[in-house]
């Protein structure tokens, strides 16, 4: 499945528009000064990375290092967050959320996306 590093809303626009207007946003930080993930994020990669291969559901990888405008629109607090969104009417809109590296609330984030796909 797909999956894309998102650097501002435009950029997120787009890539929902190619991939059937359903999305998770994944919002992480890959530490600068460390050159390495923070420990939920790299806890939870293993099984993003199954989650991902399972379900058919674009991931879009959003570093909160690099990137805080899509941060301050979707009202992130935590690390790592994950937002299933669905784009409607040219505005993108929160579904369901996940904060924490929490494998069944991912998991039926997952699912919930890939339900979301199939009836489109």
């Amino acid at each position: 499945m797909v999956q894309k590093d998102i650097e501002n809303y435009q950029e997120l626009l787009d890539f929902m528009a190619k991939n059937n207007n359903v999305a998770v946003l994944y919002f992480h930080t890959y530490s600068l000064s460390y050159l390495r993930p923070c420990t939920p994020c790299k806890l939870i990669s293993p099984h993003l990375d199954s989650l991902h291969k399972k379900y058919p559901v674009p991931v879009c990888n959003i570093n909160l290092d690099k990137v805080d405008e899509l941060a301050t629109k979707f009202d992130v607090r935590a690390i790592p967050t994950f937002i299933l969104v669905k784009k409607t009417s040219g505005e993108i809109e929160l579904v369901k959320y996940v904060v924490s590296a929490h494998v069944e609330k991912l998991t039926q984030l997952f699912e919930m996306g890939a339900d979301m796909r199939n009836k489109k």
